[in-house]
């Protein structure tokens, strides 16, 4: 075979896709049977209250299957729910298959240029540059959802109806929904999930191909005990895009053929790359073996531009800390690329914030590339506010507000906003305030937000946003704590970077953090146990001295006495571990002003 190897990978790749469908097809299949027992109950209820033994009449029956109408949009809605997720799951597998169909052939489609686990990034995003496919998805489901459920009320009347002619009572015709409302609960519920989860995944890979530029598929037939042998005969069949296979289906799964040949399949749809020496057949559907060899030498291809600096130009051209990060943001490439690549049925907001993770850290690994290779970065527009520095304007010592200024990159008028706004809401409020601000100019951006459970958290995490937040005197941590505390350190290392003010109702403290570690696939920030030996350095220190102090009397024991005395020493103790030369190199380290 031409493309053995290939096909290996490619049933590897769809294997491991089948399992992720197969986990979704059993929640949808449990969540069905959940709703059809749901639908029981209410429709016998129905029959309970409206049944009548004389003049039983049409709109009784109906009041007894009025469950069934009212249900229609609660089962639209919860098959959509899972065919959109299987949408995302047949996309991802898709372009994986053509990854996979390019990689031994001299060719370049689409999908070479493009993030194999670009799946989603919002619902609008779902369907990539396809507009029509939701909308002949969602139409699909509304046809399957509404003709099951006709069915199901035909069937319940018809019971109803034939019961009461035939002069059953009321238990007889129970007896008999239960056992139609078994069979839907069970077989059916399986037979319902399977086929729309797999037409789904397969009407996702085929959109994804029609993206991607895809020109022939192949039939991969799931060849076990349960395979049709009408499947398993087809099984290498090739056909153009658009066409159809001899059992008249243009996919695995394809509604608009024969039913006997899409209920319940299981076989995929995997793309064919023709190889470079050949062409395919006249007539289709064919074989591999069918395609004709060509004569014809091997394009000349273009030597590519070196785009890999050597070691010599990253020594010579990176200091020691830029060569550090440049190997700690490829080994972290490493490691978001290994969880997109293994972790099954990730959610939309894993995706969202692992994929935006790693283009972060590929774009900062290019720039750095770029530097030892000694090209330039396109140089920002003049601002006529002051950037950042390296470090701090002053010493530890002696630091003051007016000092602060000269550091942060804020305009003087708005930093005095956030002198006043902080005090103020500090003073006489429990819970913490925040504001962003841009770094690059200097200005507030968007509105002031309310911490929920005492905490801001900013849905809106640009490159060049900094924050401003409040932390009153009750404010739950030890000591009360008008430092930042070691969650705020953890993020604004991690994924926010830039600079950050934190105002009490005595102090205020300044956070500069250049790396903008980012968060791994677990949702735990990278770095985080160096800001954690520091906290549980400094609290260690701080709580011996504290005791020593009680024990000579030189401390009083009461709470305000405790809160002032943590609140020094704890902010001390991070002042000074936070500001060494070390993780100044870091591009880290704190300040703190009295008010």
């Amino acid at each position: 075979m031409i493309q053995a190897t290939n096909a290996k990978k490619q049933i590897l790749v769809s294997q491991i896709a089948y399992k992720r469908t197969q986990n979704n097809e059993v929640q949808l299949e449990k969540a069905l049977a959940k709703f059809f027992n749901k639908l029981k109950k209410e429709v016998l209820n129905a029959l309970d209250e409206y049944w009548k033994d004389y003049q039983m009449l049409q709109g009784h029956i109906d009041l007894i299957t009025a469950p069934i109408h009212e249900a229609h949009k609660e089962y639209y809605e919860l098959l959509t729910l899972y065919i959109k997720r299987e949408y995302q799951l047949g996309s991802a597998e898709a372009k994986r298959l053509v990854r996979l169909a390019n990689s031994k052939q001299r060719v370049a489609s689409k999908s070479m240029q493009m993030p194999v686990h670009t799946i989603i990034k919002k619902n609008n995003d779902l369907f990539g540059t396809l507009p029509s496919a939701e909308e002949r998805l969602l139409n699909r489901t509304f046809t399957a959802s509404e003709r099951t459920l006709a069915r199901v009320d035909s069937q319940i009347n018809q019971i109803i109806t034939d019961g009461y002619r035939s002069g059953k009572g009321i238990n007889d015709v129970a007896n008999s929904l239960n056992q139609r409302f078994d069979q839907l609960t069970s077989w059916e519920s399986k037979r319902i999930a399977r086929t729309e989860i797999h037409n789904s995944h397969n009407t996702a890979v085929m959109d994804t191909y029609k993206e991607l530029d895809i020109e022939y598929t192949m039939w991969v037939a799931a060849e076990d005990e349960r395979t049709r042998d009408s499947h398993l005969e087809i099984n290498g069949e090739i056909i153009p895009m658009g066409g159809t296979y001899s059992n008249g289906l243009a996919f695995p799964g394809d509604t608009n053929g024969d039913i006997e040949e899409w209920i319940n399949c299981r076989c995929s749809n995997a793309p064919f790359v023709i190889p470079y020496g050949y062409m395919a057949p006249s007539f289709s559907p064919f074989r591999e073996d069918d395609l004709i060899k060509i004569d014809t030498k091997p394009p000349v291809t273009e030597p590519q531009p070196v785009n890999e600096p050597t070691e010599e130009q990253i020594q010579q051209n990176l200091t020691p800390k830029e060569q550090r990060q440049l190997e700690r943001f490829q080994e972290q490439i490493k490691e978001f690329e290994r969880y997109l690549e293994t972790t099954q049925n990730p959610t939309e907001t894993q995706l969202k914030s692992w994929n935006k993770s790693l283009e972060d850290r590929k774009k900062m690994v290019q720039e750095l590339k770029n530097k030892a290779l000694g090209i330039e970065a396109p140089k920002a527009p003049l601002q006529e506010i002051k950037a950042p520095t390296n470090a701090p304007v002053s010493s530890l010592e002696n630091y003051t507000l007016e000092t602060m200024k000269k550091d942060i990159p804020l305009s003087d008028e708005d930093f005095n906003k956030f002198l006043k706004w902080s005090e103020k809401r500090a003073t006489k409020n429990k819970i913490e305030y925040g504001y962003q601000f841009d770094t690059k100019t200097g200005k507030l951006v968007g509105k002031e937000i309310k911490g929920k459970k005492g905490s801001v958290t900013f849905k809106e995490q640009g490159e060049n946003l900094g924050s401003m937040h409040t932390h009153p005197p009750e404010r739950d941590s030890v000591g009360g704590g008008a430092f930042p505390s070691k969650e705020d350190l953890k993020l604004y290392r991690g994924q926010d970077g830039a600079d950050h003010l934190i105002g009490s109702p005595n102090e205020v403290w300044y956070v500069h953090a250049e790396e903008k570690l980012g968060i791994n696939p677990f949702g735990v920030h990278f770095g985080q146990k160096e800001i954690d030996a520091v906290y549980s350095k400094v609290y260690d220190e701080v709580s011996a001295k504290g005791k020593q102090l009680v024990k000579q009397g030189k401390l009083k024991t009461d709470n305000e006495s405790l809160r002032t005395f943590m609140e020094k020493e704890i902010g001390d103790g991070l002042l000074r571990e936070f500001n060494t030369p070390e993780w100044q190199e870091k591009g880290f380290y704190l300040r703190r002003a009295y008010r």
